[in-house]
């Protein structure tokens, strides 16, 4: 049936050759393409439907006519399509070659012959790099990034570069790729982020691929890489002379240099990172480099495995502090030449230094000077990359921690508890925290529970039970430093109940002997954030 109507629709066109095509007289084209914006190597998708007086016109030749918005030569394409049952029509074409040239493109659709057609037309821009100028704009305005406030999120992927991906010139807004990623085409000394002179910036929630370096900071302070991924870049991340900026909770892998790279760069505050499979080609390193007086980083809490050749290099930079970071198999774990100076590889005890997959050593002793006895999560001696660079307190175990954030008297308390158990079933209470530790039957586990010495109090028990019955032994070792106690045992796993029991503090800080008695406190409030290798 609807095929015959379109059959009569066919030859009413026919008879009718005096009427134009025009919707005033019943007749109407549409025509869109899939997005308002494209780059250099996307495919274009244009759609359209022919009607008469609101009915779908089949079999209908339709001519498409793309150009450069101004220009009279040769179109950029043209093709001819014809009409559905449904009166739809459809025509594709990529944006390639010499003529792809950046701007506005105009798309006609025309229907019919002579003065008996009608036509429609819309347009879409060809970009490349898009800025978030120093005033405020996105430039190109179709760019897919909204604006909300001092806000930018991007609303789509972006992809098939030839430059600079994003490039950020305005101070104090936040680039929020909302999941989205930023493809390129590797081509050399191309930036997927690019900030320049600029302070205050934060990029985060973005994934950023195939470019030269995936973020890239020149000249810059005070700005954030926060929650991104970045993958088979040349380097992750890259900066050159800035400071007092911060990477952290970013996923760099398989890149082809580094995972993140400073020259010239102080004061940087490096945490959270994971660093993997970044591998190395003619002068690459693998997990991070600091050459050129980077000095005085702050490199913490950062899980770096499988880096080919190096997870750490450090060139001609001085006083950067690294602690509390997994080195795990990779060829030289961490190498430090001869012209760098006063790097520092721990904590001091009992905070201790970094976890190293190939440290030998044994962990019976305890203590500064590692002589008492008792374990505690430090190996008994000393970690040597060189003569000159030694972490003094090696951990025995990965640097996983889960953290805790417990509010008393509208003052939070981060706990930080390091284990190689699963820890469930949480349920707490103004005076109490219940939990489970689960781990292989009979196999060997431990427990290091890190407390904030501003959290104190004089009477605060746990107990410990297996299967109902309450555990006394082994005992914890316990130690501290300024700010924090560390309570360390080490336990034979099965399925172990904790019940913390704690009294808000009403005097100033106690003896060492009343807080030590803080072995299992978690925290009220509980926030997991667990770092796997």
């Amino acid at each position: 049936m609807l095929k015959a109507f379109a059959i009569v629709v066919i030859l009413l066109l026919a008879y009718t050759s005096a009427v134009a095509y025009s919707q005033s007289s019943g007749w109407l084209i549409t025509v869109q393409t899939d997005k308002p914006y494209y780059y250099v190597g996307d495919k274009v998708y244009i759609s359209g439907r022919l009607t008469y007086n609101g009915y779908h016109v089949a079999s209908v030749d339709v001519s498409i006519v793309v150009r450069l918005s101004g220009s009279t030569g040769l179109p950029y394409h043209l093709n001819t399509t014809t009409t559905d049952l449904d009166g739809m029509y459809y025509d594709s074409f990529p944006l390639a070659g010499a003529l792809a040239i950046l701007g506005e493109y105009i798309v006609n659709a025309t229907a019919g012959v002579a003065d008996t057609r009608c036509t429609n037309q819309t347009s879409f821009q060809l970009i490349n790099t898009i800025y978030i100028r120093a005033d405020g704009k996105v430039d190109p305005a179709e760019a897919p990034i909204s604006r909300n406030g001092e806000v930018y999120s991007l609303t789509g992927n972006i992809s098939g570069h030839s430059n600079d991906g994003i490039v950020v010139e305005r101070n104090n807004i936040i680039l929020d790729g909302a999941g989205f990623t930023v493809n390129g085409t590797y081509s050399p000394n191309l930036n997927g982020i690019s900030l320049t002179s600029v302070d205050n910036v934060t990029v985060r929630n973005i994934s950023v691929r195939f470019f030269s370096r995936g973020i890239c900071e020149n000249l810059c302070h005070s700005c954030h890489i926060v929650e991104t991924n970045l993958s088979s870049d040349g380097y992750g991340i890259y900066f050159q002379q800035s400071h007092f900026n911060t990477i952290g909770g970013n996923i760099i892998t398989k890149n082809s240099y580094a995972g993140i790279y400073l020259e010239g760069s102080d004061n940087n505050n490096i945490n959270d990172n994971e660093l993997k499979f970044n591998t190395i080609l003619s002068n690459g390193i693998g997990g991070i480099r600091l050459v050129g007086f980077s000095n005085g980083n702050i490199i913490v809490d950062n899980t770096l495995v499988n880096n080919t050749h190096y997870g750490i290099y450090i060139d001609g930079s001085n006083q950067n502090s690294i602690f509390h970071d997994n080195f795990v198999n990779h060829t030289t774990q961490a190498f430090v030449d001869t012209f760098s100076q006063n790097n520092v590889w721990d904590d001091g005890y009992p905070s201790g230094g970094n976890y190293w997959s190939n440290y030998a050593g044994a962990d019976v002793k305890s203590g500064p000077n590692q002589n008492l006895t008792g374990s505690d999560n430090i190996g008994d001696t000393a970690y040597t990359i060189n003569s000159k660079n030694k972490d003094n307190y090696p951990l025995m175990n990965a640097w996983n921690p889960t953290e805790t954030n417990i509010t008393i008297n509208g003052t939070q308390y981060s706990i930080k508890i390091i284990t190689n158990a699963t820890i469930t079933q949480f349920d707490s209470t103004p005076n109490n925290l219940n939990f489970t530790m689960t781990g292989t039957g009979g196999t060997k586990g431990y427990l290091l529970i890190i407390v904030p010495k501003g959290l104190n109090s004089t009477d605060l028990k746990v107990y410990i039970k297996r299967n109902g019955i309450e555990l006394t032994t082994p005992p914890p070792t316990i130690s501290d430093n300024s700010t924090h106690y560390f309570i360390y045992c080490e336990l034979s796993f099965s399925t172990l109940q904790i019940t913390v029991f704690f009294v808000v503090p009403v005097t100033p800080l106690g003896t060492l002997a009343a807080t030590i008695s803080m072995i299992s406190i978690l925290g009220v409030y509980v926030k997991l954030r667990k770092r796997k290798l």
